[in-house]
């Protein structure tokens, strides 16, 4: 993700947001900048700073919500290891996405701008290839659930 190594685990899909975190808190020791126009220096972070923020527990509770996960299973779980590959904190997808976002600010800015202005830039420069991809896509689902294969 741009200059930060970021791993996903295959058998659930979660990411390890310590090694992210631990990226991150490395350029803030040095005093870097990543962007160079942007007059502030990046500030150490801490992973239970966003895991105790009302909106990251609002959002931790949506996600078992939508995703009926009643039986406790959160999305982010702590590892007990020391070291090794399992070693930190391993986060859901949605959350993990979120928690790059309130890591880093230039981050956020151009995920929600691509959003903004790339998502309806790209669908009508695509013209023609949109209507073949939505022929294609409605071949392989069910009609019900075209609108939501389409996002």
């Amino acid at each position: 993700m741009g200059d930060f190594e970021v791993i996903q685990r295959t058998k659930d899909g979660f990411f390890n947001s310590t090694l992210l975190l631990k990226q991150w808190n490395k350029l803030s020791e040095k005093g870097e900048n990543i962007i160079p126009s942007f007059m502030g220096m990046i500030k150490k972070k801490d992973l239970d700073d966003y895991l105790f923020l009302k909106s990251t527990k609002e959002f931790i509770s949506m996600i078992m919500f939508k995703e009926n996960r009643d039986d406790g299973d959160y999305p982010y779980r702590k590892s007990r290891a020391n070291k090794g590959d399992n070693m930190g904190t391993w986060m859901h997808p949605l959350l993990f996405v979120d928690f790059a976002m309130w890591l880093n600010p230039s981050l956020k800015y151009d995920a929600l701008k691509f959003v903004y202005d790339k998502m309806i830039e790209f669908r009508n420069k695509a013209g023609d290839a949109y209507k073949t991809l939505a022929t294609s896509v409605q071949k392989i689902v069910n009609n019900s659930f075209m609108p939501a294969a389409m996002q």
